[in-house]
Parts: C-alpha cells; structure tokens; sequence
C-alpha cells in the first residue's frame, strides 16, 4: 500500500519536507494541512503578521533553493510588483533584504510549482487550506489526526509536525503596544516620540523594525550600507533597544557565502568518531573541531590560548572580546 504521509504547516519547514519527500521514487500519498488560507507561505510571512515595510532577516543567497533560487525568482517577477515592495529592480543583488511578505509570495510560488513536480512523478498530493489541526493521536499501526471542529477519517502512517511560531495571546489592555513582536506592532500607531525596546534579541529587532518603519523606509545601497530615510526630516523618532547583556544578535561570527568545506572536522571524521563507542566521544569530536579551528585560523587560535581550552571553557574565551567590544562597532 502507498505510505501515507500528513505534514501539518506549510511553511518554509513543511516545503522544504515536502521537496525532499518527493524526490522519493516510490509514490507517496501527502496531505498537507495549513491553518492559514493559503498554504505555502509560513506565519512570519503573511499579511497577518507582517507588512510590506517589514524586512526580513536573511538575505536570497542564505535561502536554500526549492525549484528556483530567491533571486532568481526575484528577477523573473515584473519590476512594477518589485517596486510595489519597496524594492528597486535594477540595485537589488544576492544580498539585498528584501521584505517578508515579498519573500512569503516566493515560497508560495515555490509550493505551487513542487505540488506539480509531486503529481508528475506520481505522487498524490491533497492540499487542506484552513484546517487548524488540534491534535496527534497515536493508535495501532497508524496515527489519526484532529481538527478544532472535529476528528478526521484519513490516518496516516507518519505525521511530520511543521507548525513554526507560536505567540502566547495577551488581551492585557495595558500591552496594547506590544502584544507580540510582529502583529501586535503592525496595527499599533506608534508616535515619532521616545521608544524603548527591551532586549536586543532578533525579536526587539522586529519591534524596532516594525515602528521605525511606520516613520520612514530603510535603503541599502550597492556596497550593502544601510540607511534609513525618514518621512520628516523634522521627525523626533528614537529607539532605544535595551540590552541586559551588552551583545546584539548575530554578530559575532562571519561565514563566507557559499560555505568553505571544512578540512578536519568532517562529516566523516566524525561519524568514526562515533564508531568508536560513546565513552570519551565529546571529548573526541572537540578534538577535531579545535583542529579544524587551528587550521583554518591560526593566529585566532593562538590569540585566545586555543591549545589550553577544553569543551566547558571554550565558550568563555570565545564570547571574551566581543563582550568587552561596542556592541554596534563588533556588529559592524
């Protein structure tokens, strides 16, 4: 019989199973259940969530491919639809952030095109739009799945849980401004007036992200320097992010595009590692990640006394100078 495979959400995480499940030759049966009213496109990046001004936080060239890469899917749409984003269609490159919407419409693109890719190679496909699923249920042999309006008759013999964010509801009239990051922020009219922003995670990054934009749009120019345009030039907008630690998200490591391969520290290297039996194999893998750092950097290595780190202390000595940095230059 034909394995019978749910994938509840339909976001980046369920295409890109979805993708690797159908290059499978033996014919599958897949559902796909979206709680949203079109599939494909992923909570962070639908209208609910987000705005056209609203940025995302990587760029085409670290978006793995479905059937075509980000740009290129970028550069075939017509530049009035480009522009409609707020992006310019003759400056954007690999690199240029464009805005989630923008990238939630490239990823429903990419779920219409692998939807036919499936039913070619003989796969049935079954697509359940609005369908909040509530509930896994093992039983024998098979797994049954719930609906908020009810059990449902299919069963299936593996389910792939891909539903992504989760924001708690607060109706707390006093948090009117900040019930969650995204949505709460994007109906909130936020005056150009004195705001802070707890934390410097990549969600008060969104937060700032999302009333700065209520007050001006943000450029990137050829060389990828970000600039921020206000309405007014009089404005007397201020963000102020606060941070408890003193560390920004994502700054403090560099990763050429696309990825060198590592010399030491390989797949394989480690998979003897693991042959050998669990006892001593964290000590093993560390071996090899420390070697793989002293030949790719050496000078780094011996700057922080590499050869007398251990597994525990490493860490410490890693995260040293940019704790002691400005957050913002270390970032830049």
């Amino acid at each position: 019989m034909t394995l019978r495979v749910a994938i509840v959400g339909s976001g980046p995480t369920g295409l890109y199973t979805f993708q690797k499940l159908i290059e499978t030759a033996e014919p599958l049966s897949i559902f796909i259940f979206e709680k949203g009213d079109r599939a494909g496109i992923g909570m962070p990046y639908t209208s609910e969530t987000a705005d056209r001004r609203m940025l995302a936080n990587i760029a085409s060239i670290e978006i793995p491919p479905l059937n075509q890469s980000y740009h290129d899917w970028l550069t075939s749409q017509p530049k009035a639809i480009l522009r409609s984003y707020g992006v310019d269609p003759d400056t954007f490159d690999v690199r240029t952030f464009t805005p989630r919407m923008l990238l939630g419409e490239y990823y429903r693109a990419q779920f219409v095109s692998l939807v036919g890719k499936a039913e070619a190679r003989g796969h049935f496909v079954s697509i359940h739009e609005g369908t909040e699923i509530s509930d896994v249920v093992p039983e024998a042999g098979h797994v049954r799945l719930e609906t908020t309006v009810g059990p449902m008759c299919e069963k299936f013999d593996r389910v792939i849980l891909a539903t992504g964010h989760m924001f708690p509801i607060d109706d707390d009239p006093t948090d009117h401004y900040y019930p969650s990051p995204w949505s709460g922020l994007i109906d909130a009219d936020i005056p150009a007036a004195e705001v802070g922003v707890m934390g410097t995670s990549l969600s008060a990054i969104d937060a700032a992200m999302a009333v700065a934009c209520q007050h001006g749009q943000f450029l990137q120019d050829r060389d990828g320097e970000l600039s921020f345009r206000p309405k007014d030039s009089g404005t007397k907008l201020r963000i102020t992010l606060l941070s408890r630690s003193g560390v920004l998200p994502e700054a403090d490591f560099y990763c050429p595009i696309p990825y060198e391969p590592l010399a030491v520290c390989t797949p394989d290297a480690l998979a003897t590692e693991r042959e050998l039996g669990a006892r001593g194999l964290l000590d093993r893998a560390y071996a090899l990640f420390i070697e793989e750092l002293e030949h790719d950097d050496p000078d780094w290595s011996k700057s922080i006394g590499l050869d007398e780190l251990d597994a525990d202390s490493f860490a410490d000595a890693y995260f040293a100078a940019r704790l002691q940095s400005d957050p913002f230059r270390w970032a830049r």
